[in-house]
């Protein structure tokens, strides 16, 4: 399978078939670090016959485990082992759980602690914190659609990269699932060794689509296709509306928490020359990525400036609910700016440093906005992931053995 966990649900009907013969051995081999390590089997894999998240027995094994259990076991029954009751505010048991149930859980709890209201072409996302009787709740990413003169202008850009098909031919489809791998190659990562840094990447890719998905149902964006006959994208156009750009959502949430992940110094002034390099290596990927679905030719260049946009949000908030010290940007995206422009990664991140670029008056004129709030009533806030929070911490035990 390659796609994984619950990952395989988001992705792995509509991506799986068009990646899986190039990219399946690849990306099973990485992302199938969080659904199982070596299995790579979950409970949401497409096509194989699974059970709670294992490999279904065949009848003939089945019937061996019978005939076996029969000559070995004896009279069972009054042998019950005795056990204490379950503690269940223990994150121990999390151990318990298959990684596509931690999952499930994790995705649920960031999920119910963000808010999301579409008015006329607008989207604001929230974050909540508080309790149940005194919930508070902030704005942290705005983003409106461009209009169809915009998209015109975007069109005459989509026809200039398009010359880049053939040099990109392979990336673009290896890329068309989550192109794990490609950041894999950068930070090290080995299913085996990296289970639960795998299964993070897993939840935040999932996260990133579905959340695409409420922007993309409220812009109602076409993609470049249906602007002329000649666009003929070198791979299946995706079913659903063109902006924002799930896979720049995707691209720069997973650039992020890696970043975070695997720099303990981030952004520190004795900060180690190498993670800085990779930091930087992380995001020039996430833009590469982006850059690829408007070569070949089912996104606009503004898609990606408003995923990108979306996703350095996104992960702020996930690293912030994994109860680690971040501080949310308030993020804008104002379609109607974009025009014929499209992004360079130097207008979100510093290609020097790998650091978000955050300021209280906007860039790539005036099409995009990222600040921090500078006092505390108005830092914004959010709910922690408990879950999110176990697996966070265990990657970071994994990551300090080298």
């Amino acid at each position: 399978m390659a796609i994984s966990g619950i990952a395989g649900g988001a992705s792995g009907g509509a991506s799986g078939g068009a990646s899986g013969g190039a990219s399946g051995g690849a990306s099973g081999g990485a992302s199938g670090g969080a659904s199982g390590g070596a299995s790579g089997t979950s409970g949401l894999d497409a096509g194989g016959p699974v059970y709670g998240g294992v490999t279904a027995y065949s009848g003939a094994l089945s019937s061996g485990i019978i005939s076996a259990q029969d000559g070995i076991a004896g009279f069972w029954g009054d042998d019950a082992a005795t056990y204490p009751d379950n503690d269940p505010d223990s994150p121990d048991h999390l151990f318990d759980h298959a990684p596509w149930v931690r999952s499930f859980l994790a995705l649920n709890e960031l999920q119910s602690s963000m808010a999301i209201e579409a008015t006329g072409g607008t989207v604001t996302m929230y974050a909540l914190s508080g309790t149940a009787a005194s919930p508070k709740s902030k704005p942290f990413v705005t983003v409106s659609r461009p209009d169809e003169a915009g998209f015109r202008e975007q069109f005459k850009l989509v026809r200039a990269f398009a010359d880049l098909r053939l040099d990109r031919f392979n990336e673009i489809h290896t890329q068309v699932g989550f192109p794990t791998p490609y950041y894999g190659t950068i930070v090290c990562l080995h299913p085996e060794k990296h289970r639960y840094t795998l299964e993070i990447i897993s939840i935040a890719q999932t996260l990133g689509a579905a959340i695409s998905m409420r922007f993309k149902r409220a812009m109602a964006c076409r993609r470049p296709d249906l602007y002329s006959p000649g666009t003929q994208p070198m791979i299946p156009t995706p079913g659903h509306p063109t902006y924002p750009a799930a896979h720049a959502v995707e691209a720069y949430i997973v650039a992020a928490i890696l970043a975070h992940l695997f720099s303990p110094k981030l952004g520190a002034a004795d900060e180690p020359s190498a993670d800085v390099a990779r930091r930087v290596m992380l995001y020039r990927q996430a833009f590469r990525i982006s850059e690829n679905r408007v070569v070949a030719g089912v996104h606009f260049p503004a898609d990606s400036i408003a995923g990108a946009g979306i996703g350095l949000a996104l992960a702020e908030a996930m690293i912030l609910a994994a109860g680690k010290d971040m501080k949310i940007a308030v993020t804008e995206v104002s379609g109607m700016a974009i025009g014929g422009q499209a992004m360079a990664l130097s207008d979100a991140i510093s290609v020097e440093t790998g650091l978000r670029r955050t300021a209280a008056t906007a860039w790539l004129d005036g099409a995009m906005k990222a600040e921090i709030p500078k006092n505390k009533p108005k830092e914004i806030d959010i709910a922690q992931a408990p879950t999110l929070a176990w697996l966070w911490e265990r990657a970071l035990e994994e990551l300090a053995r080298k």
